[in-house]
């Protein structure tokens, strides 16, 4: 009687355990999921805040390491390959109706979609997105309310030639990170490569430490460079101006183009000769390493725009001539 008593024992407490255990195991199914679905929830409204479309490629997908260009693709970019550079009032549509080999546009301005980059890429048409990564600049996202010179630290003075934009301490981590963050923004939208302004912000600490501010720049754009070449092989990172930064051979290496404003004419009186010969010193350098050079004018006079584009063509240079607001497209007619 104690055995069968001790044996029905056994059985009752085998049946529950199994009992408990089958109930643990589905009890667990929906909370991974009620988690995994508030994980993306979460994602996507990042997404959606930082202006990435709620696009959230799955984590165990391998990142491509090319876009859609070619190797080497950056020997399109030839002294009459038609350049445009247009930061503010242009759309998809004007994009798309526009010939042109390589542009420059504003990507908060403009909005483009990664399908509507991929429709101007069936066209062969390069885009590059602005990125100042010496100023900061109130219109943007990251802009904070309550932000003042010094606050955050890496807020300095405001440009007195351009309201609303203020000078940064570049090596600073904080700002550093927000310039990697829309920078994979820019990526993840289907961008073709960045256009770095405000290079030249090194000039504006070199009066207190020279050595320092020229080799944080320097650092920075190699960094920049290195966080987009892991990812996508062609991408190309073309820092404007400070020229003079070339003669470092990892920054020329980390680069794949420059762009230069001014060459020859600011606005419509000629540069100044020793200032000319100084970039074009540099730029020659940049020519021979087998990159490309994007030369920006604003001169208003037909005339003047003519020579420029001619000079700038006699020395390997991709011109472009527009407005200084740069806000429309300009084509100038040339006999």
């Amino acid at each position: 009687m104690f055995k069968k008593v001790k044996f029905l024992a056994i059985i009752i407490a085998t049946v529950i355990c199994l009992l408990a255990i089958a109930c643990l195991t589905l009890s667990c199914v929906p909370v991974k999921s009620l988690q995994y679905k508030r994980v993306g929830m979460i994602s996507e409204k990042g997404a959606e805040e930082k202006g990435m479309e709620g696009n959230n490629p799955d984590k165990n997908d391998c990142p491509e390491k090319d876009n859609h260009m070619e190797p080497n693709s950056h020997k399109l970019f030839d002294a009459d390959a038609k350049f445009i550079c247009v930061l503010q009032n242009i759309c998809f549509l004007k994009l798309e109706d526009e010939e042109f080999d390589i542009a420059i546009v504003g990507p908060d301005d403009c909005g483009l979609t990664k399908e509507q980059l991929e429709i101007l890429h069936k066209d062969n048409k390069i885009l590059l997105a602005y990125l100042s990564i010496g100023e900061a600049e109130i219109y943007r996202d990251y802009w904070q309310e309550g932000w003042e010179v010094g606050c955050p630290a890496f807020l300095d003075e405001e440009n007195p030639d351009w309201a609303g934009n203020y000078k940064v301490k570049y090596w600073d981590n904080e700002w550093q990170e927000i310039v990697f963050g829309r920078l994979d923004q820019i990526m993840e939208r289907g961008y073709d490569g960045v256009y770095l302004d405000i290079i030249d912000a090194c000039k504006y600490y070199e009066g207190e430490c020279a050595d320092f501010a020229e080799e944080e720049m320097i650092d920075f754009v190699i960094n920049i460079s290195k966080r987009a070449k892991d990812k996508y092989n062609n991408f190309l990172v073309v820092p404007q101006n400070a020229e003079e930064l070339v003669d470092k051979e990892d920054y020329l290496q980390a680069i794949d183009g420059i762009g230069r404003e001014n060459l020859w004419y600011v606005d419509n009186n000629l540069q100044d000769e020793d200032g000319l010969n100084y970039a074009l010193n540099y730029l020659k350098k940049v020519i021979e390493a087998d990159k490309f050079v994007l030369a920006i004018s604003y001169t208003t006079e037909n005339d003047k725009k003519c020579s420029f584009i001619e000079m700038a063509k006699a020395h390997g240079f991709t011109p472009y001539v527009g407005r200084k607001e740069l806000d429309t497209i300009e084509n100038a007619v040339c006999d």
